[in-house]
């Protein structure tokens, strides 16, 4: 190709200067959509009036997310009056709304498709809005609003009301009104998803068998929390559908099912599955009766599963009056043989399970992006070796409560699993001089854990500092992808340890420390220092061995980690209300601050922080105050009230306008 000579174009001839504001209002739109509703408002808006203009561009008011926000109905009112064409609202948690909310919904928005309405206050009378309005609906959930728990009259008194619901979420169904819930379901034929908690303990398996005949669409069924649901139960569900059904062996279209924290048994779930050749997704999670043949089953009639959730067998029968079921090697195996499509695995707090079975897992289903192990005490560094050299599109792993693990296998499996992004270590306290070495490079070798142990371990002086420090400053391309590090109570963690994280997973958005106690000033400038996407950081210390760090911990954190949304320093005495007040004036995102202060001192320490944030709630959790020692610069130490407070912000992306 011949070089492009510059020399001879004037400048006239050169294209004029691409800008952001020569863009296309098509394009401008596009790339405001990745920004949340309060940014578009408070931001967008302040820019120029071109982009003022753009920011009330219906596409951009279709899909609202308020979940947990204060509102009241006076501020959703003016949210909505701006979006006629809103596809999607999440209320979840917005329990100062009324149903005078719902009604101008109703009122305002004609083609809302999805509702959420979790855990809020409206009554029936707000929900016959919805429902008259809205009858073209495909979301609806009214999961936990104790005021909806005699909704079923509004189904009662309307024919098909809500003919193209596609996703139901609900709880509390009772069987003394069982049969107007009938009058609802009978009409829901495009019914894709129905989620049901917390069933009435006298629900009847007729009522099942129903929904399963009307609704034969259906593809995901999840019941929860329904301790009524046994063997007898699943099969008299399975008969029921054989003798309404013209069909001697009739067939569900059900990918995904979950019978959690439910009594179905062995023989109850062959039933079921007998009857569903498409499932792909199966949740039984804390089920007493589920062990070894539960997943003998599943390898023999769903050897096409991807997602499989028997956490907590081993649990729910220690705390329970039951006996049996437990999830061990013998099951792990079965997976192995056959399940090489299986991508999430959770079978935490599964006591019987050895380095044996977990080895036979990997090697078998080799396509795992999550993994939680949570709580197998058993497991040493060879299932993590393991794991580690077989599973390389594993995403997740959870190895809380592996007690027995250490820094070395920890070491290799972030090294070699380049597409982590989330993994739990709490209390796993065998963990300490983690060391990495430079992510695998494309056609290059590789220098291995050994080869640098010896040369790489505590630095003693400012000389070897500089060269580790020059050594690991590594291009993103070559870093690790983890976001989200657990370890907390990885008590022998120092900063050595700190410093490999630090160079190493610089795209850490969550990292708890709590309870390593070895981790001092320097570390924590460190980590900030390199650690800048950081959004949540626990320092917490423990009672028993105390925190070290000090006011300068605070102004290291405040002057790298500007994205900073929480922060939990409770228990580190020597910080002080300077540190405090230091953090909360410069990281203007933090929305959250866990800390201890002297009892005597809170009213000083909320008139400081009211000068330079706006303070939405300061919270004295739990405990009462209790005596402590603080340390002081002198030998004598000055005896002072600790009280643990939550101090919540107001931030500007969180401000709603007028």
């Amino acid at each position: 190709m011949n070089n492009f000579n510059t020399e001879n174009i004037s400048t006239g001839d050169l294209l004029p200067e691409t800008h952001i504001y020569n863009l296309p209002d098509s394009i401008m739109i596009e790339i405001f959509t990745y920004l949340n509703l309060f940014d578009v408002c408070l931001s967008v808006r302040l820019v120029c009036k071109e982009w003022h203009k753009l920011s009330y561009d219906f596409y951009l008011w279709r899909d609202f997310n308020l979940k947990d926000y204060p509102l009241n109905d006076n501020q959703l009112s003016s949210i909505l009056a701006n979006s006629p064409r809103l596809k999607s609202l999440n209320l979840t948690g917005c329990r100062r709304l009324t149903d005078e909310s719902l009604k101008y919904l109703s009122e305002n928005c004609d083609g809302l498709k999805s509702l959420i309405l979790r855990d809020t206050a409206f009554s029936t009378d707000g929900l016959k809005f919805v429902l008259d309005k809205f009858t073209s609906l495909e979301v609806l959930d009214i999961y936990s609003c104790e005021n909806l728990s005699d909704s079923y009259k509004l189904f009662n008194s309307s024919i098909n009301p809500l003919p193209s619901l596609r996703v139901f979420h609900l709880n509390n169904v009772c069987s003394n009104i069982e049969r107007d819930w009938l009058i609802l379901f009978e009409g829901l034929s495009n019914l894709r998803e129905l989620h049901i908690q917390s069933l009435n303990e006298n629900f009847r398996s007729t009522f099942l068998a129903l929904i399963l005949r009307e609704c034969q669409q259906l593809e995901t069924l999840r019941i929860k929390d329904c301790w009524a649901i046994d063997d007898e139960f699943i099969t008299e569900v399975v008969e029921n559908l054989k003798d309404k059904s013209s069909l001697e062996n009739p067939k569900l279209k059900l990918q995904s099912i979950e019978f959690s924290e439910t009594n179905i048994g062995i023989s109850g779930f062959n039933s079921f599955i007998d009857i569903c050749s498409n499932l792909i997704h199966i949740y039984l999670s804390l089920c007493p009766y589920i062990t070894d043949l539960a997943l003998e089953l599943i390898e023999s009639k769903c050897p096409y599963i991807q997602t499989l959730d028997v956490c907590g067998a081993e649990m729910s029968v220690s705390y329970s009056q039951f006996s049996g079921g437990s999830i061990t090697d013998v099951g792990l195996n079965a997976l192995s043989r056959s399940c090489t499509d299986l991508r999430y695995l959770n079978v935490m707090a599964s006591i019987n399970i050895t380095d044996i079975g977990v080895c036979s897992l990997v090697e078998g289903c080799t396509v795992l992006e999550s993994l939680y192990l949570s709580g197998c005490t058993q497991l040493s560094d060879h299932s993590i070796l393991a794991i580690a050299s077989n599973c390389p599109n594993l995403k997740n792993l959870g190895l809380s409560g592996c007690v027995q693990i250490t820094g070395h296998s920890v070491s290799q499996l972030i090294i070699n699993l380049e597409h982590l992004e989330c993994l739990d270590l709490e209390t796993c306290r065998h963990v300490d001089n983690l060391l990495f070495v430079d992510v695998k490079p494309r056609n290059s070798k590789v220098i291995r854990y050994e080869s640098l142990k010896s040369s790489l371990n505590e630095v003693e002086n400012d000389e070897e500092e500089s060269e580790v420090e020059s050594l690991y400053l590594l291009p993103y391309s070559m870093c690790s992808r983890i976001q989200h590090l657990d370890l907390s109570f990885c008590s022998k963690l120092a900063n050595n340890s700190i410093k490999q994280i630090a160079y190493y997973c610089p795209m850490l958005t969550y990292l708890s420390l709590m309870g390593c106690h070895r981790v001092t000033d320097d570390g924590i400038e460190l980590l900030t220092s390199h650690c800048q996407r950081l959004k949540t950081l626990n320092l917490t210390s423990s009672k028993a061995q105390r925190s070290s760090l000090t006011y300068s911990s605070m102004v290291a954190i405040a002057t790298h980690s500007k994205q900073l949304e929480y922060l939990n320093v409770t228990s580190c005495l020597q910080i002080g209300l300077e540190g405090f007040i230091h953090i909360a004036s410069h990281c203007l995102s933090l929305s959250r601050l866990d800390c201890s202060v002297d009892g005597n001192k809170l009213d000083d320490f909320h008139r400081e922080l009211s000068r330079y944030r706006n303070i939405s709630k300061i919270d004295k959790r739990g405990f009462k105050p209790k005596l402590c020692f603080k340390p002081k610069l002198s030998t004598r130490a000055s005896r002072f009230v600790e009280t643990q407070i939550i101090v919540y912000f107001r931030t500007r992306g969180l401000a709603l306008p007028e």
